[in-house]
């Protein structure tokens, strides 16, 4: 049966997950060790290339300057926002303010957008799903929460396009799952998600 050329990607705050296409049905894609979920974290260990999911997750105890978790919270967001500046005065890494108001992680002395640290999640299941389908993908159908304003949905479609995903779409997420529930039946009823 086709594989689809086109990935779904679930970015959430705690986990996220990539699922395709193939034949009539969407399947998530598993890791090498059969895990569906990935750690929304990346981390910078000194002197080593960047990690994002499961190794990365691994070093918010052992590393915790180096790496940064649910980067998502962040996306879009200006380094002055007060839903967030208590989190980010609590985490154990570096945030400062970049030069048009956004928000900035500094990592030995470098600097990284939150879209690039995004990219590096996104691009890990891009990662995963080329290796698992043992193909190319190019394009991809993100989710994204209902709340995201104009300046998030951008980021994140930023950072898909640095991990080398042309974005098709956007959906929100409680209609992306509505969609999932409803996918290949023909039932006529109201369906909540939450």
């Amino acid at each position: 049966s086709s594989v689809s050329p086109v990935l779904g990607l679930d970015f959430g705050t705690t986990f996220a997950s990539i699922a395709c296409a193939v034949g009539d049905k969407v399947y998530l894609i598993p890791d090498e060790k059969g895990r569906l979920l990935q750690p929304s974290v990346v981390s910078y260990p000194q002197g080593g290339l960047p990690l994002a999911g499961h190794e990365a997750r691994e070093k918010l105890i052992t590393d915790p300057r180096r790496t940064v978790a649910s980067c998502k919270r962040l996306l879009g967001k200006p380094f002055n926002d007060p839903q967030i500046i208590g989190y980010l005065k609590s985490s154990a890494y570096k945030a400062v303010e970049g030069p048009d108001g956004s928000i900035v992680i500094e990592i030995d002395g470098k600097e990284y957008s939150v879209i690039q640290l995004a990219s590096l999640v996104i691009a890990h299941l891009k990662g995963i799903a080329e290796r698992q389908l043992h193909r190319d993908f190019r394009e991809v159908v993100l989710t994204m929460p209902v709340g995201f304003t104009d300046h998030q949905e951008q980021a994140l479609r930023k950072a898909a396009k640095l991990a080398g995903l042309n974005v098709m779409l956007t959906l929100t997420e409680p209609l992306a799952g509505a969609m999932c529930y409803s996918h290949g039946q023909s039932k006529n009823e109201i369906t909540a998600v939450f």
